[in-house]
């Protein structure tokens, strides 16, 4: 899991489980384990065999991520040749492309965000997932344009144009 082609995946390394479900009882071989961002392959994660990230139980190979995977990017898993073997040490072929199993994470969110009278944003149609990834803030004061850096973070939200202010503090020009 997630299945193959599944859409609207979790980014948050704390809630995705990446499980592979074998016919035979498992066990580590050598190689590498290849999480590919099909969006951008400099952001590929390659995990070794032996990782503490990899882990079996009887038939099945789970994956665990150290840091959030990217909003709207389509991913698959790659295995290499012999990196998983079954108790009669017959290697398992492995996965080489990025067809047999890849999956799309969940967009994140865009469009018109308003700040209410007591400096909260809402807009019911953009909030749904808790995430802002740019759009225009609008109150008393006007509308700017904001961008977000790191939104898998949460960390740094930039406004342009007209200022926005939120209680006291005053946001952008």
């Amino acid at each position: 899991s997630p299945a193959d082609n599944s859409t609207g995946v979790t980014n948050n390394a704390d809630d995705l489980s990446l499980v592979a479900t074998f016919d035979d009882n498992i066990l580590f071989g050598s190689g590498n384990i290849t999480l590919v961002d099909l969006a951008t392959p400099a952001n590929n994660r390659v995990i070794p065999i032996g990782d503490p990230r990899l882990s079996i139980t009887d038939n099945r190979l789970s994956i665990t991520l150290a840091t959030d995977l990217s909003l709207s990017v389509e991913y698959a898993l790659k295995i290499d040749a012999g990196a998983i073997i079954n108790y009669s040490a017959v290697p398992f072929a492995g996965i080489s492309n990025t067809t047999t199993w890849s999956f799309t994470t969940r967009a994140g969110q865009d469009g018109a965000w308003t700040l209410n009278n007591n400096g909260n944003w809402f807009d019911t149609n953009n909030w749904a997932n808790g995430l802002i990834a740019g759009g225009t803030v609008a109150n008393a004061g006007g509308t700017a344009d904001f961008s977000t850096t790191d939104i898998n973070n949460h960390r740094t939200i930039t406004i342009t144009g007209a200022p926005a202010v939120i209680g006291s503090l005053i946001l952008g020009d």
